[in-house]
């Protein structure tokens, strides 16, 4: 309403005098712009600085401190870069562990999701958008293939759904009022303590005012409110459902993101998520950085109140001006920091995990019929309301460990086709399928070790694997007699390499910790400071923009201030010059 309008109004222009008296009062600092390099004389007067894990946060903090003229070391405990940006190679086959399209990358670099990543990639990452797929779904026998954009993806609902008019309008309103407005909100409130006071206290008022109309619902509740029709739930919120499912707050903030997550346009960066990490590394190393892989800290030093460096398992000790832990805050806590953290997660704060089935076809996706980018599948009634059912027991899963067979019934799968990134004829199709499971079911092996789990947990795989495949051919019957490779991985997998507590995409709080605490940012220990998924919601994108304000954080400068100001300059542009982000330089 007019009070909504007059708040946002409120905000931007509060907004506005800050970004104009913040570029005054830095007028005279250095600025780098991307692609010119750092001199010399330059790092010669420079901190430095360490960065614990090399996955998307922890990249985007080291190109930061590495451009604004800090010495940096990544410490990475895995053999590569890129943590969910990482992919693995079985033969012809490469499989995406973790991040299978961006949101957000526009062709018209209208989007700043897309300038920010750009930027900290120094333009070397090439996308390819789905030309009119945004997403297959799979409802029982019935199959809803829907197209990109608002007004595309309105007309379609419309003809899949006839007697839906006032539910798919509502829906396509709230998205574009309440989702988009809500979110934007959360970010500017996510900068924490970065950002002034008044306008944190501004973003909230105005948060609460947009978000009034789904105020007290989880994202179920809204999709129960909204339709009784079966179908038109599980297209509605089955995508959203794999991250959602890990957001049970009644926040706003957990609509919001259902409804801005079905309309925001995919991008597939060419070669998978290894061509995001490995542009970043080599931003980094240009710069001067260095990364260290298979490097484990094993504690963080403290002299009294103050971060001094990390201990290795090695027992090599390393010391720094600024220590920013990206390795997640349960990770944060057992090395030596949870007296200076505001919160440290439980167990049960943690929300769903997945199994995966990566399926190699010696084929091409484009002869077997495959959707060009993702397809789900889900069961009638799964986003349906049964008693007591709530996402913190998504999908109404058994309390107890069902049977493979069981625990499939219960939960969506998705599908990645993932060679369609190559944008050509490849001969062979690499699909990585997920499907969402509680970790409690395979907590009682979490102690045993890779290549040495006990038979019981092998066979259990072992089912998943093979339901799962047969899943994947009964939707695609083509790719039958395809097959040359199928591997499984469980939520011990995921643990074992990515070093995720309890194997969860994200916490089940987040939208709470964001909005009921100050953001993770900063700790109370000088010079120590924390970034990733757990500190900005919102996947890849989200967990860069940590970093980038981490590393802000350590240089005493807002760099959200820039970020902003540079995107206002270039937004809609065609084609912008390397120099489009300029980032301040300590000095």
């Amino acid at each position: 309403g007019m009070w909504a309008h007059t708040a946002a109004a409120a905000t931007t222009l509060a907004l506005a005098l800050l970004c104009a008296l913040y570029r005054f009062l830095l007028g005279h600092a250095l600025f780098l712009r991307l692609g010119r390099g750092v001199s010399p004389e330059l790092h010669a007067r420079g901190k430095e600085a360490i960065v614990i894990g090399a996955g998307t946060s922890g990249l985007a903090a080291a190109v930061t401190l590495a451009r604004a003229g800090w010495r940096v070391r990544v410490l990475e405990s895995h053999y590569a870069v890129g943590g969910c940006l990482y992919a693995f190679k079985r033969g012809p086959y490469v499989f995406d562990s973790g991040l299978h399209c961006l949101e957000g990358v526009l062709k018209d670099n209208s989007g700043i999701d897309g300038f920010v990543m750009n930027a900290l990639c120094d333009f070397r990452v090439k996308y390819t958008w789905p030309r009119h797929s945004r997403g297959t779904f799979f409802v029982e026998d019935k199959r809803y293939e829907l197209p990109c954009g608002e007004a595309a993806l309105g007309a379609y609902l419309h003809q899949a759904f006839p007697e839906e008019g006032p539910a798919i309008d509502k829906f396509i309103h709230d998205a574009g009022t309440i989702g988009k407005r809500v979110m934007r909100e959360v970010v500017v409130h996510t900068a924490g303590s970065v950002l002034p006071a008044v306008v944190r206290a501004l973003a909230k008022f105005v948060y609460r005012v947009l978000g009034s109309d789904v105020a007290g619902l989880t994202w179920q509740e809204y999709l129960e409110k909204l339709t009784t029709n079966e179908h038109l739930r599980c297209v509605l919120g089955g995508e959203p459902c794999y991250f959602v499912a890990t957001c049970s707050s009644k926040e706003p903030a957990g609509v919001a993101l259902g409804l801005t997550h079905l309309l925001a346009d995919r991008a597939v960066p060419i070669g998978g998520g290894p061509a995001i990490a490995d542009s970043m590394a080599e931003v980094i190393r240009s710069a001067g950085g260095e990364i260290r892989t298979s490097a484990t800290v094993e504690k963080l030093l403290f002299c009294r109140n103050v971060c001094t460096g990390v201990q290795l398992q090695s027992g090599e000790q390393l010391h720094a001006s600024a220590v920013i832990c990206t390795a997640g805050l349960a990770n944060t806590a057992a090395m030596g920091a949870a007296e200076f953290l505001q919160y440290v997660p439980e167990p049960k704060d943690y929300g769903i995990s997945y199994v995966c089935t990566f399926i190699g076809l010696c084929d091409s996706w484009q002869n077997l019929g495959l959707p060009p980018i993702a397809h789900y599948f889900s069961s009638a009634g799964m986003m349906s309301g049964h008693p007591g059912a709530n996402f913190e027991t998504p999908f109404n899963f058994p309390a107890e460990r069902p049977s493979a067979e069981e625990l499939l019934r219960h939960t969506a799968t998705a599908f990645f086709c993932t060679d369609a990134k190559a944008c050509n004829q490849s001969p062979t199709t690499s699909v990585v399928t997920v499907a969402c499971v509680p970790y409690s079911y395979f907590e009682e092996w979490e102690h045993s070790t890779l290549g040495h789990r006990p038979p019981e947990y092998t066979a259990y795989k072992s089912e998943i694997q093979k339901l799962m495949l047969e899943r994947f051919l009964k939707l695609f019957p083509k790719c039958a007699g395809k097959v040359d490779h199928v591997e499984c991985g469980t939520p011990l997998s995921a643990r074992h390499w990515l070093k995720k507590p309890r194997s969860s995409w994200s916490l089940v709080s987040t939208a709470d910790s964001i909005l009921h605490h100050k953001p993770q940012i900063t700790t109370s220990a000088r010079n120590l400071y924390v970034a990733g998924e757990e500190v900005v919601m919102g996947g890849v994108v989200c967990s860069a923009m940590s970093g980038i304000l981490a590393a802000g954080a350590a240089l005493g400068k807002c760099t959200l201030f820039d970020l902003g100001l540079g995107f206002l300059k270039y937004k809609g542009t065609s084609v912008m010059a390397p120099e489009a982000l300029p980032l301040p330089v300590a000095t």
